[in-house]
């Protein structure tokens, strides 16, 4: 229990030190949802489950009055592994004219994606003094019967976790231009001496993209 109230805390701290940036009526604080069951997010159709695989639903948050854009926190806690996870849904802050021809849209989704990411991978930097970027690579993320393209990036820093002093490692998956209208994002920190990447995985896969147009 302990255990899982240090990776509550760890988890806020994260919320509130990476919430997004987008243009929108922003709340000084951030605000908690009191959902006990399953919650959709209002305007995208985004389900978020209480339990994921073997996380556990400890967070919900709304940034902004109209609860475009949100967030959930998941812990996963085991006896060999513990993992502190985050999505993020949110409306991309340009969106992409379906009228344009298409190298156009696809060059301007790129850019959304690149400028989006390095906005993200920026703001860990400056919430974790020490920081350092260790890895970064284009992904494809199976969902609803299509592979969509993403980001990725791997930090390594110091920091409480589990009640002590570790050396962490932070992945930061992003989505951008999702149907058109929002970017999804995810973070994953762990103990660096972890192997958490079957468990991320597995949370990817097993939590479905249940927008409203799919």
């Amino acid at each position: 229990m302990k255990l899982f109230k240090i990776l509550f805390i760890f988890l806020f701290s994260s919320i509130l030190l990476n919430h997004p940036s987008v243009q929108a009526q922003y709340l000084s604080t951030p605000e908690f949802i009191q959902r006990k069951e399953v919650y959709t997010h209002p305007a995208s159709g985004m389900k978020f489950p209480v339990r994921v695989g073997g996380f556990q639903r400890v967070t919900l948050f709304r940034y902004d009055l109209q609860e475009r854009d949100v967030s959930a926190g998941y812990n996963l806690i085991t006896s060999t592994c513990a993992i502190a996870a985050t999505i993020y849904v949110y409306p991309t802050p340009s969106p992409v004219s379906t009228g344009a021809p298409p190298e156009t849209i696809a060059n301007t989704r790129a850019r959304l994606l690149e400028a989006e990411f390095t906005t993200r991978k920026q703001e860990i930097l400056d919430s974790h003094p020490g920081a350092r970027l260790i890895q970064e690579e284009n992904i494809g993320l199976p969902q609803r019967g299509k592979t969509y393209s993403g980001m990725m990036a791997t930090f390594e820093f110091e920091g409480i976790f589990g009640g002590q002093d570790n050396a962490l490692l932070s992945n930061l998956y992003l989505f951008c231009n999702v149907d058109g209208e929002w970017i999804i994002k995810y973070r994953f920190t762990y103990p660096k001496n972890v192997n958490a990447s079957k468990e991320i995985e597995g949370f990817m896969k097993s939590l479905k993209w249940s927008l409203k147009s799919s």
